[in-house]
């Protein structure tokens, strides 16, 4: 009992302390950052990258054995390594934007940078309906910035988020997704998740889920060629309130953020509710998936999702 004391000690100890040195970087570049223009802070964000690349980390081997794992032989070491380099600028870039955002006290900051275009051709047959919406996404782009923008022009959302594991980091993270007018809600309890998500989307409103983590509770299916356990949330939602469901992503082209609005994905309704879960989500899978090949440098390739 006196051992199992101490390592729980030691280990909220250690998550305080990450907490700290992460909340000071985060309010030092917040601070630094406001300093500048956008088109400077770019700069910063591939200089922050190029550095990143050279700092050995768990994090950056983990990124790349995931990239052996999905491509084996089809892309060499070399080219895989052009890839964590070119997603370490990006992530920079997204972490950058985000600062600058909160620096300024608004999402809206970054507006020169939008391309809207997607956005308003085809979002308004998926959102002008009192079924709600369920949209489908994934850690690609600048997701943490995804919600809040489409708040700030007008298309009314909720994110269903995972706490992080450190909940000391946790605080200031909620601080910056209130900055930024993200509203979200709570994957944990899962009950409470459902109930709420379920009352959003049934009063019109549109659920924003990111499918592409690895999940407990989920079901067994390919996810980009290789076996994993993914969420069946989407399909969960989805086959509850018989609401629309659709892809979509901010991601950076042409140095602006496109937001992405895919075609409505058709669900699988045979009134086996289990069969039904297993076949829908590999149906939102496969969708997510042509999105990741097609922009892999903005892909956050450092989750654990398979059992290498």
């Amino acid at each position: 009992m006196a051992k199992l004391g101490i390592k729980k000690r030691n280990k909220t100890f250690f998550l305080k302390l990450q907490a700290i040195v992460i909340t000071i970087f985060l309010k030092v570049l917040i601070g630094f950052v406001g300093f500048f223009n956008i088109r400077q802070i770019q700069k910063l964000a591939d200089i922050l990258g190029s550095i990143a690349y050279y700092v050995p980390t768990k994090k950056l081997r983990s990124a790349l054995e995931n990239m052996e794992f999905v491509y084996g032989q089809e892309k060499t070491t070399r080219e895989l390594k052009e890839i964590l380099k070119k997603n370490l600028k990006f992530s920079s870039r997204c972490m950058c934007d985000m600062a600058y955002c909160v620096a300024k006290g608004k999402i809206t900051t970054i507006s020169d940078l939008l391309d809207l275009s997607d956005l308003k051709e085809k979002l308004p047959k998926f959102a002008a309906n009192k079924q709600g919406a369920i949209a489908i996404s994934a850690h690609l782009g600048n997701f943490m910035l995804l919600g809040g923008l489409l708040n700030a022009v007008g298309y009314k959302n909720k994110t269903i988020i995972r706490p992080m594991r450190n909940p000391f980091l946790e605080k200031e993270y909620i601080a910056v997704r209130k900055t930024l007018n993200h509203d979200w809600v709570d994957k944990f309890p899962v009950s409470k998740a459902i109930k709420e998500g379920l009352d959003w989307v049934q009063s019109g409103g549109m659920l924003i889920l990111l499918i592409d983590q690895r999940s407990k509770s989920g079901v067994e299916i390919k996810f980009l060629g290789k076996n994993a356990i993914m969420p069946k949330g989407a399909s969960v939602f989805a086959s509850k309130t018989g609401c629309k469901v659709f892809p979509m992503f901010a991601v950076l082209e042409k140095n602006h953020y496109k937001i992405i609005v895919g075609d409505e994905i058709p669900l699988v309704r045979t009134g086996n509710f289990n069969e039904d879960a297993v076949a829908n989500t590999e149906n939102f899978t496969k969708v997510i998936e042509k999105y990741i090949k097609k922009y892999p440098e903005q892909w956050f390739w450092f989750n654990r999702i398979w059992q290498q």
